[in-house]
């Protein structure tokens, strides 16, 4: 779900799902490991989010830059889901 908060900032909720491919850790085989994360992500026009290293105390690690017009969340889904994969997967 998007909804806008403010003048110039987006609030991104739900959840994003897939089916991730690793081999067992016991036995090699491939597995389908099904992952799912919750998303909560906050897009904002200010332009400190460019390069947020420069500006720790001002935002959160679930805030983004924007640039008004479009959101590209593809980066952060990805990261997301990436942590939700269980460390040695078994069959």
């Amino acid at each position: 779900t998007l909804r806008m908060v403010g003048n110039e900032s987006v609030l991104a909720t739900g959840h994003v799902s897939t089916i991730a491919q690793s081999p067992c850790a016991r036995c090699l085989d491939n597995l389908r490991v099904p992952v799912r994360a919750a998303v909560t992500l906050l897009y904002q026009t200010d332009e400190r989010l460019k390069t947020p290293d420069k500006f720790p105390d001002l935002f959160d690690d679930n805030s983004f830059w924007f640039d008004g017009e479009s959101i590209e969340p593809a980066e952060q889904l990805r990261e997301m889901l990436l942590l939700e994969l269980p460390p040695t997967p078994s069959c």
